[in-house]
Order: structure tokens, then C-alpha cells, then sequence
């Protein structure tokens, strides 16, 4: 509704395009649902590239930390880490960097190697406060769903590889993405022992080094279960 406002910001768009300038201008609608504007500046604005951009999704967020990393080329982090905080960290890309950021200076700091569970141990609460509340249950049928199994192969005494191994993604999955014990772990799968369950999460770790398509399952299944 501020008329002289409105006709000097109308005039400034024009005088940058017609030097052949960028100008981005940014809202959080569209040009033509801003209320109190006028008409012909509307049409300039609609004119231009108008960009609906959202959050990042998982694949962007991983993508941006790897570009980062680019930066650090003394910096050695395992792919499971930069898993990890894209994962976890979804809320905006500051933070995102921020996470990036904060577990390299305590490796550095303290001279210990980036590993998984450094970083879990490194950003602590900003984990625990980003995380979205993924039960074992959800877990297990989400797996069950990829590998075309029955809910009772989570916690059948079978050991096919066929239904072992999906149940050995199913134990890392809970141990990555659950605040739950080792313990618990193992009960909601047939009540085996936390040992069998820490044997299933550095097989899976193992494997996700070495055979594609476990390392490519865990990402889609992730990626399912966190949104």
C-alpha cells in the first residue's frame, strides 16, 4: 500500500534489466498472491524465473556435504558419516553445514579419525534433537516390504541368506536410527542376544563397503524411513 515505496521499486527493477543485470527477488508466494502490490510490478516479477524452492531432500542434502568436503581435501570421512548427518540433519542447510563443520574440528582437535561412531559421539544432541522418532517396527516392515519377506522372517530362526541378510539390515537399521539398546535391539527380533545384534551392524557396515546392492538397499530403505 506505500505508493512512492512501490513506484521506486518498480523503477529499480527496470533500470537493472535494462542493464542486463540478475535480480532475485525472493517471497514466500508466488507474484500473483502477494496481496497490496501493484499490477505492473507483478508483471515484471511474473515475467522472470519464478522457483518454487523446497527442502532439500535426502539426496540433495548428501550431495551439498560431499561439495564441502571438496573444500577439505585433508579431510578423510567415510561415506556411513556423511550418511549419517544428511540423514539426521534436515532441518536447514545451515545446520546441515554446521554439523559438517563441528565434527571435523573435533577430529581435528583431538587427532582421533572420523569414524560412525565418532560423529554420532561428536554431535550428540544435535542428533537426538533432529531426529525423527523411527520405530523398530516401522523398520522391520519396511524391510520385510523391500525384500519381498513375511513379518515372521524378523524373528524366524532361518538362516537362508535370502532372509538372514535382510534381517542383518533390519538389526543395523534399528542400531542406526533408534535410540534403543542393544538388548532391545535383539528382543524385537525373536529374543536374540545383543551379540548377535552387534554382529549384524559390522556385517552390514562390512558389506556396504564391498557389495553394492546391500550399500544401495540400506540408502533406499534410510531414505524411506526418515522422509
Amino acid at each position: 500500500g506505500k505508493d512512492a515505496t512501490q513506484e521506486e521499486f518498480f523503477h529499480t527493477i527496470n533500470e537493472v534489466m535494462a542493464a542486463g543485470k540478475r535480480l532475485v527477488i525472493s517471497a514466500d508466494r508466488c507474484p500473483q498472491a502477494l496481496d497490496g502490490l501493484e499490477a505492473r510490478i507483478v508483471g515484471r516479477l511474473g515475467a522472470g524465473l519464478v522457483a518454487d524452492i523446497k527442502a532439500p531432500d535426502l539426496a540433495l542434502r548428501r550431495a551439498i556435504l560431499v561439495r564441502k568436503l571438496a573444500d577439505l581435501p585433508q579431510v578423510a570421512m567415510p561415506a556411513e558419516v556423511l550418511d549419517l548427518i544428511a540423514a539426521r540433519i534436515h532441518t536447514n542447510i545451515r545446520e546441515l553445514e554446521g554439523a559438517l563443520n563441528r565434527v571435523v574440528a573435533y577430529a581435528q582437535l583431538t587427532g582421533e579419525a572420523i569414524t560412525l561412531d565418532f560423529a554420532v559421539a561428536t554431535l550428540g544432541e544435535v542428533l537426538r534433537g533432529s531426529q525423527r522418532r523411527v520405530t523398530i517396527d516401522e523398520i522391520q516392515k519396511a524391510v520385510t516390504q523391500h525384500f519381498d519377506l513375511k513379518p515372521l522372517d524378523m524373528i524366524s530362526a532361518r538362516r537362508a541368506r535370502a532372509v538372514a541378510r535382510p534381517r542383518q539390515i533390519a538389526m543395523y537399521l534399528a542400531k542406526r536410527l533408534t535410540t534403543r539398546s542393544l538388548p532391545e535391539i535383539g528382543r524385537k527380533f525373536g529374543g536374540r542376544d545383543h551379540s548377535t545384534v552387534i554382529h549384524a551392524v559390522r556385517r552390514v557396515e562390512e558389506l556396504r563397503d564391498s557389495d553394492g546392492d546391500v550399500d544401495a538397499a540400506v540408502r533406499v530403505l534410510m531414505r524411506q524411513l526418515e522422509g
